[in-house]
């Protein structure tokens, strides 16, 4: 099956209820909530504030996909939009980053891998290539590329790509594996699939994000790990480590 098909053949599990939306059926469409660290993964309002909401729509005759981050008054924070071609293939990622005033855009163009970032304040966009990488993703691609893995996941490999950063505009090596099981106060278990930096200096550095995923990694409960979104502390923005909750469209 392609990725893009397996990506639209997804469920995304709602933690408050007892079933799970088909995405074939909703066109990738799909809410979620942005808390804080701390507390009982999984669980909102637990100990941890509510920071940001989601809103992912996909238009699949066109092969497009948005995804909006807002504050908690309704501005927009981040936008994100990932574009696919006919086999499933991301063409294209562009982020538009609202309380930055920047702009960045992921193309492949023949056989290479072009960013191009606008950044406010500056006439000129500043651009940069390098080749192009079979194994490339982008934030949206890596849940469909875990399902599509998932049985290797599952034996214990590790599935080595490429993650395209927009604001540092290059492709750095990560590794995607199982790292452990873990269970829920109410007795739900997650497969916990871990994303890290394959260089051991780099991993020094940053963060790994982690996955919860149901136990046949057909359903999508929370990600912890670094969000788009940035938290605004006094008068600065900082980045924000946090907690994505998914759920269902009302």
């Amino acid at each position: 099956m392609r990725p893009f098909l397996l990506a639209l053949a997804l469920a995304i599990h709602i933690p408050s209820a007892a079933h799970a939306i088909d995405l074939a059926k909703e066109g990738h469409s799909f809410i979620g909530e942005v808390y804080s660290l701390g507390g009982q993964s999984g669980q909102s309002g637990k100990n941890r504030d509510l920071l940001f909401r989601l809103d992912r729509r996909m238009q699949v005759s066109d092969g497009v996909a948005h995804a909006i981050f807002k504050d908690l008054e309704g501005r927009e924070a981040v936008t994100e939009i990932t574009r696919y071609n006919e086999k499933g293939a991301v063409t294209s990622y562009e982020v538009q980053h609202h309380q930055l005033g920047e702009r960045g855009l992921i193309e492949v163009v023949g056989d290479k891998l072009v960013f191009t970032k606008w950044v406010a304040g500056s006439p000129e966009p500043r651009r940069r290539e390098e080749p192009l990488a079979a194994n490339w993703v982008v934030g949206p691609s890596l849940v469909p590329l875990i399902a599509y893995g998932w049985a290797d996941i599952e034996a214990g490999k590790r599935i080595p790509v490429r993650l395209a950063l927009w604001d540092r505009q290059e492709t750095i090596g990560f590794e995607v594996f199982k790292d452990r099981v873990e269970t829920a106060p109410g007795g739900k278990q997650y497969t916990v699939v871990k994303f890290k930096p394959s260089n051991f200096f780099i991993s020094a550095l940053v963060r790994p994000i982690l996955f919860g995923f149901g136990m046949d990694g057909r359903s999508l409960d929370w990600v912890k790990g670094r969000v788009l979104p940035m938290r605004k502390v006094g008068s600065k923005l900082k980045s924000l480590d946090g907690e994505v909750i998914y759920l269902s469209r009302p």
